[in-house]
Formats: C-alpha cells, structure tokens, sequence
C-alpha cells in the first residue's frame, strides 16, 4: 500500500516560484502548523494518511 501511495504524488505547477505546489490522489494535502506533518485522504483505499519526515502511517480513530 505505501509504494502505490507514492507513486500518487503528482507536482502541480504553481502560479507562484516562491510555492511549491502538488496533490496526492488528486487531492490536495493539509499541512500541520508546524509544517512537520501533512495529511491526505486517499480516495482509492477510503482512508486518511499521515506524513512525517520518516514514515508514512494510516490515520486511526
């Protein structure tokens, strides 16, 4: 499941050269206000992910 979660990553040109821009799963990813983390929902698997900057983990209740 994480490898077919990576390869949904898609850049997105930005209007703006300062912003990098990109989606997940044709979704667009929410930030952390610590910018440490993000998360998506992956509309494939019906689930919600979280990133850090060593791991990928599925969301639980």
């Amino acid at each position: 499941e994480e490898e077919e979660i990576k390869r949904q990553f898609q850049i997105v040109a930005s209007p703006d050269p300062d912003v990098g821009l990109f989606r997940v799963g044709g979704g667009f990813p929410t930030f952390s206000k610590s910018g440490s983390r993000l998360a998506f929902v992956d509309n494939h698997y019906k689930t919600v992910w979280v990133l850090d900057n060593n791991n990928i983990y599925e969301a639980t209740e």
